[in-house]
Order: C-alpha cells, then structure tokens, then sequence
C-alpha cells in the first residue's frame, strides 16, 4: 500500500511541476505583451500600415519601431529562462501524467520530442525579435481551450 500511496504522490509532483511550468509559460507571455505595450509609442497614422504579404514577414530593429530595446532583451531572457523543465520526449511526458492514470491511455499516433523555447516578437508586422528554433514544429494539445473557452 505504501508503495501505491509514494507512486501515486509522484505523479501529483509530476502534474505540479507541469502545471507550474504552464503558468510560468502564461506569466511570461503576460510579461513580453505588457513591457512592449508599456515601452511602445502611438500607434502609426493609418497610410503607414504594413500589412506582411503572405508568409513573409519583414523584420525591423527594436528601435526603429519605438520599442524600449532593454526591456525587450530584458523580457526575451525571461522567456528562454522560463523553458520547461518537463522532459522533452513527449511520449514520456505522456505516459507520466495522462498515461499514468486514465484508461485507454495508449498512444495511438506519432509522437515527437518537443523543441527548446523558442519564439518571436511581431510588432507592428514587423519581427523585432526572436529567440530560439522558430521553424520547428512541436506536439500541440487542446489549444482550443484557450481560444474558445
């Protein structure tokens, strides 16, 4: 029974870890959006729109652009050091939390190994920043939620 009970509290640890590491993700992006929000200046007139044409976006320095570039690099070393501790092997991951402990938990299709953190700043159509392996793609789940919840 003992050795139940410890599994069993392993893998609430294991779903704290993730669930900490989710809204340390949150946090951060939180973080980028308020300090570019807060270090911006007026939007531009409406005739000095860009609009990117499809898939190509321009890029421009930070402060072209009237972004503080201090807290710019400042919120993108926060981003890569808030990265997920969590395994990257995504089968492991799987077996670990849902797997552990739900029925018909067999993975029934491919699974990869996630990327490091990676990620861009668009400002104004134009990437000012970006960190990372941006053209990898990785494993999403249940990102609906967020949008339609």
């Amino acid at each position: 029974m003992d050795g139940v009970i410890q599994r069993l509290m392993q893998l609430a640890d294991q779903r704290l870890v993730q669930l900490a590491c989710d809204v340390k993700r949150l946090v951060c992006l939180f973080t980028v959006t308020c300090l570019l929000t807060a270090t911006t200046t007026v939007l531009a007139a409406p005739d000095t729109i860009y609009y990117p044409p499809a898939g190509s976006w321009a890029s421009a320095t930070a402060g072209s652009l009237g972004v503080d570039e201090a807290k710019l690099a400042e919120a993108l070393r926060f981003a890569v050091q808030s990265d997920n501790p969590a395994s990257r092997d995504q089968a492991l991951v799987q077996a670990t939390t849902f797997g552990a402990r739900e029925p018909y938990d067999q993975i029934i299709g491919p699974m990869k190994t996630r990327a490091a953190a990676n990620g861009l700043v668009v400002y104004r159509g134009k990437v000012v920043a970006q960190w990372g392996d941006v053209s990898s793609v990785d494993m999403t789940h249940s990102i609906s939620k967020t949008f339609l919840t």
